[in-house]
């Protein structure tokens, strides 16, 4: 995405993208969006935003400004990124991360994109309803792995925190395992730490 314009970027083209912003014209939907009505998705019905049962069109509201009326766009310029990657401590670095860029992001698209920061049990977040989540993510992973290069004999099994959003149930460890729902075998935090380790084949 283009940083300084987020919301002219080419991924939002009716074409070649995920298509653009919701509908200027039409009634709010959910998550402060309207029906997107262009691009290869207009026509995505969700069943769900959040605990409610809901079928309803894919919404999405572009805003400009953060809660406090900083523009959005500056928390994701290289400024920003420069210092996110050199944060030492993994529990800093996770909390830049999550509240400064990952939850912004899902600010400046709003609508169902929104879903994340509106409830407070992960189990029922239905931002994933919008495909642009999946991108989203995929740079938030990109991020992890350009910080764990900075300094790679240190950083690499850096992880720590709760086990899940507002949890007291103790402290993550790489011990814990990530559930795939019979998908695919159950594995240890620790198996996919490494992008070029055994289990995972990547890089960026």
């Amino acid at each position: 995405m283009d940083w300084m314009d987020l919301h002219s970027s080419s991924i939002w083209n009716n074409l070649t993208g995920f298509g653009g912003d919701g509908d200027p014209s039409g009634p709010i939907v959910v998550g402060e969006g309207r029906c997107v009505t262009d691009g290869p998705f207009s026509n995505l019905r969700p069943v769900r935003y959040n605990h409610t049962s809901l079928k309803h069109c894919l919404a999405r509201g572009f805003r400009n400004e953060d809660a406090v009326g900083r523009p959005l766009n500056t928390w994701f310029g290289p400024e920003s990124i420069g210092r996110l990657l050199r944060t030492p401590r993994y529990r800093d670095f996770e909390w830049d991360m999550e509240n400064r860029l990952h939850n912004r992001m899902h600010r400046a698209v709003s609508g169902d994109f929104l879903s994340l920061t509106a409830a407070n049990d992960c189990a029922y977040n239905t931002d994933w309803t919008d495909p642009v989540f999946y991108l989203h993510h995929a740079q938030i992973d990109h991020l992890w792995w350009r910080w764990q290069q900075e300094n790679k004999a240190t950083r690499l099994y850096e992880y720590e925190g709760k086990h899940m959003f507002n949890s007291t149930d103790g402290e993550a460890s790489l011990s814990d395992m990530l559930h795939y729902g019979g998908f695919t075998e159950d594995i240890p935090v620790s198996f996919v730490m490494d992008t070029e380790g055994g289990r995972l084949c990547y890089k960026y």
